[in-house]
């Protein structure tokens, strides 16, 4: 699972606001995940007024594992993507979604999600270009999502954060094979935050190892 991220012209990045708190409003945010082709953008409005959240993959594990073999029996994890938000947003609240492939149903996904507590699931088809990846196994990620967004927050996304309190800024961190440095299909925690407006792009992405907790690549724009 790769993420897919806008490209808006990059543009230059102004001054940091003295004082800046993250006590205003995040008017929207906007998450755009894309697993192999599939592409889903979701546009959600809430006030931050306290920390960020991300639901625990590791304690929703077992639960997902068993829908997706309801699916396929011979279903594998192939990718699990977060996105953070308030737990007391308006309507919305962290949400997480794995993804499932399966090698006897090779031209589609299957996606399990959970919102709110309540679970929903639905096949979706691979585009053409899309790569199949290696299945995931629970031994392969000790670290939780939870800890992944800790470390991020705490390694600058906090920072971040503080310094884009603009209702275009992005964020969101899923388990996926990338690229890291010259090394190919690298097992990671993936936590990414953009904002670009008509006078700012800012981003930060993080490739966190996903049993030690160590940054393995961290890049800003």
């Amino acid at each position: 699972m790769r993420a897919f991220f806008p490209a808006p012209h990059r543009r230059p990045r102004p001054p940091p606001r003295p004082g800046a708190r993250l006590l205003g409003a995040i008017s929207a945010l906007l998450v755009v995940a894309c697993f192999a082709s599939a592409c889903e953008t979701e546009q959600h409005f809430f006030d931050v007024t306290g920390d960020l959240f991300v639901v625990s993959a590791a304690d929703y594990y077992p639960q997902a594992v068993e829908k997706a073999s309801d699916w396929r029996p011979d279903a594998y994890l192939a990718g699990i993507s977060a996105r953070p938000a308030p737990s007391a947003s308006i309507g919305l609240g962290p949400s997480l979604r794995y993804y499932f492939e399966s090698a006897s149903a090779e031209s589609e996904f299957y996606k399990v999600s959970l919102r709110h507590g309540t679970w929903s699931a639905e096949t979706v088809p691979k585009g053409a270009s899309s790569v199949t990846y290696p299945p995931i196994n629970r031994e392969d990620w000790t670290l939780d999502s939870v800890d992944a967004w800790a470390i991020a927050q705490a390694n600058g996304g906090e920072e971040f954060l503080l310094n884009h309190q603009d209702p275009l800024t992005m964020m969101a961190l899923s388990l996926s094979h990338e690229r890291v440095g010259d090394r190919e299909d690298v097992l990671v925690w993936r936590v990414w935050y953009r904002v670009g407006s008509a006078t700012v792009y800012d981003a930060l992405d993080m490739m966190i190892d996903p049993k030690t907790g160590d940054i393995l690549q961290l890049e800003t724009d």
